[in-house]
């Protein structure tokens, strides 16, 4: 699928490649990117440089002539045009569109109109407004911006908005329908989310599974950060990487099996050291250890605390 085009204007001053500055970041976080991502995400045009900026009439002239060559060029392809500047440049007046209502311009390029992320515009200071802005970003990351699919009347939601919720939810389909619900006022639960991803595999599975994998990989990074530190100690630990390793199979992603490996290894050698410690203070109580089995120990040590206690003492 074609990246989404993102256009501006003009360029910062400052700036090296469009939106790669203050709006720029707006944008990203809306999306739920970082910058870097976001840039990567996008393909983002200015109309005019700086240096093509002139009067009022002479801008839009100009940037209707770069505006009328763009859309030759971007026959099929969808594009969010930031801000009522860029809207007239591509032939469009107020009435002609909604804020994130996607539309249609000759020859056959799906557009949407919002405002410009600036700094300076006080529409960024209602709540609701900012709302508005992220749903829309975040399908616009999904790559809609208008459905292709008519909505069957039987269904509450559309696959724009379960798939923006899938992303919401980082694939998680509990969150997602929690996210669904608190989004359209309608009650949700993790079976629609999973009959919507069976009904729709083309357009919701891949969402799913790229918002598994970035979450299940972060989660496996905080905890090699926690095996390295030796904060890893017990098996509810251990059961949770387990359970990820089994998730990111399924997924064909081998990166946590290394992960618990090294956890299993880490949760054997403190078994072995608290057993070593055990050991030396049963015999320096005299006790005959071959009496004993590594489950009896453990019996041992639960029932008396004894590696709690001090050497001798029971």
């Amino acid at each position: 699928m074609n990246k989404i085009i993102i256009v501006g204007q003009t360029p910062a001053r400052r700036s090296k490649e469009p939106l790669d500055g203050a709006a720029g970041r707006r944008l990203a976080a809306l999306a739920g990117l970082d910058l870097a991502d976001f840039l990567g995400h996008f393909v983002r045009v200015n109309l005019l440089d700086q240096e093509e900026l002139g009067a009022a009439e002479a801008t839009l002239r100009a940037g209707r002539e770069r505006a009328d060559a763009l859309r030759e060029k971007w026959l099929g392809r969808k594009a969010v045009l930031l801000g009522r500047g860029v809207a007239a440049a591509f032939r469009l007046i107020p009435d002609d569109y909604q804020w994130f209502k996607a539309v249609e311009v000759p020859p056959g390029v799906e557009v949407a109109v919002m405002p410009h992320p600036s700094g300076i515009s006080t529409w960024w200071n209602d709540e609701a407004n900012v709302a508005a802005a992220r749903e829309f970003m975040l399908r616009a990351k999904l790559g809609f911006l208008r459905s292709k699919r008519q909505r069957d009347p039987r269904e509450q939601f559309t696959v724009e908005q379960v798939a923006a919720a899938l992303e919401v939810g980082r694939g998680i389909y509990t969150w997602a329908a929690e996210a669904l619900a608190e989004e359209t006022g309608r009650s949700c639960c993790a079976s629609t989310i999973l009959n919507y991803i069976n009904r729709y595999p083309d357009e919701l599975r891949p969402v799913c599974d790229r918002m598994k994998v970035a979450f299940f990989g972060k989660a496996a990074r905080n905890i090699v950060q926690s095996v390295e530190n030796g904060d890893v100690q017990d098996s509810w630990r251990a059961w949770q990487i387990r359970a990820a390793r089994d998730t990111m199979d399924k997924l064909g992603v081998n990166m946590v099996r290394e992960i618990s490996t090294r956890i299993d290894g880490r949760l054997e050698h403190d078994h072995e050291h608290r057993h070593a410690h055990l050991h030396a203070k049963l015999a320096d109580m005299g006790l005959d250890l071959s009496r004993y089995s590594d489950e009896q120990l453990d019996a041992i040590d639960e029932v008396t605390g004894l590696l709690d206690a001090p050497s001798g003492k029971l």
